[in-house]
C-alpha cells in the first residue's frame, strides 16, 4: 500500500511509482507464498502441484549428468524424444502454465533434494524431434531424472497498455483503487473503489473480482490511496 497525491500526473504515477513495485522481492516473495496459498485454498490442494499422474521427468539434451538444456517427459516413461510433453500455448491443463519465466520445483528420486529452477527459453512448445539441443532452456543446471512436481505460473513484470489505461482511468478520478493478479489469465486487473474491500487486512482470492458493489474484494496485491497535495511552509 501507499499513497499518493494530486501533484503527480497518472503517467508519472504509473510509470515511476506503481509499476516498480512488481520488481520488489517483497511482492515476489508474497506471490511464491501467500499468493499460492490463496490458490490453493480457492482451486484446491493440487494447484500448482503435479500429482503422481501428471509428474514430468526432466531430460538432458545432449545427454548429460546434468544439463540446462532438455525436455519433459511423463514421469517413468522412456527416455527418447518420442515421448516429450508438449508444454505452454498448445498445452492443456496445468501443462500450460510452464512457459518462460515460470518457476520450476524440481525433485530427485528419493524426493529429499529440491531444485528451483526459471524456464528461460523454450522453443517448439517443449518438442526436442529435429533439435540437437534441448527445447527447454533453464536458468541453473538440473540433473537429468529429476521429476517435476510443483510450478509457480509466471508472474509479470510489467502492465500491458490495456492494464496501464485501466490504472490511469482510476488515477485520473483521483480514486483510492486496488490492482490484482489473475495467475490464469497472466494479467492484471483493477479493483474499484465500491468493490475494493477497506477493512479486512487480510489478503484473499475469495472474492477477486467480484463486482457487486458491495466492497468484498481484498485480492490486492497493490493497493494506491489517494490523498489530496497540501501545501508546506
Amino acid at each position: 500500500t501507499f499513497k499518493l497525491t494530486s501533484s503527480l500526473t497518472p503517467n508519472t504515477i504509473i510509470m515511476n511509482y506503481i509499476q516498480p513495485q512488481l520488481s520488489l522481492d517483497e511482492l515476489t516473495n508474497f506471490y511464491y507464498d501467500m499468493y499460492r496459498k490463496e490458490v490453493q485454498i480457492v482451486d484446491g490442494n493440487a494447484a500448482w502441484k503435479l500429482i503422481a499422474s501428471e509428474e514430468l521427468e526432466w531430460v538432458t539434451m545432449p545427454d548429460a549428468k546434468q544439463s540446462n538444456k532438455g525436455y519433459l517427459i511423463l514421469n517413468g516413461a522412456d527416455a527418447v524424444s518420442a515421448n516429450s510433453i508438449s508444454i505452454g500455448a498448445v498445452a492443456t491443463g496445468k501443462y500450460a502454465y510452464l512457459i518462460e519465466k515460470c518457476l520450476l520445483e524440481f525433485k530427485d528420486p528419493t524426493g529429499e533434494i529440491i531444485k528451483f529452477a526459471t524456464a528461460e527459453n523454450i522453443i517448439n512448445n517443449g518438442d526436442p524431434i529435429g533439435l540437437a539441443t534441448g527445447p527447454v532452456e533453464l536458468n541453473v543446471e538440473v540433473p537429468t531424472g529429476y521429476t517435476l512436481a510443483r510450478f509457480y505460473p509466471r508472474f509479470k513484470r510489467l502492465f500491458n497498455t490495456a492494464e496501464k489505461t485501466e490504472i490511469y482511468t482510476q488515477l485520473n478520478l483521483k480514486n483510492t483503487f486496488g490492482i490484482g493478479f489473475d495467475y490464469k489469465l497472466g494479467g492484471f486487473y483493477v479493483i474499484t473503489p465500491n468493490n475494493l474491500d477497506l477493512t479486512s487486512t487480510n489478503f484473499s482470492l475469495s472474492n477477486q473480482k467480484d463486482n457487486t458493489s458491495s466492497n468484498k474484494d481484498n485480492s490486492w496485491i497493490i493497493k494506491a490511496e489517494y490523498n489530496e497535495a497540501t501545501d508546506t511552509t
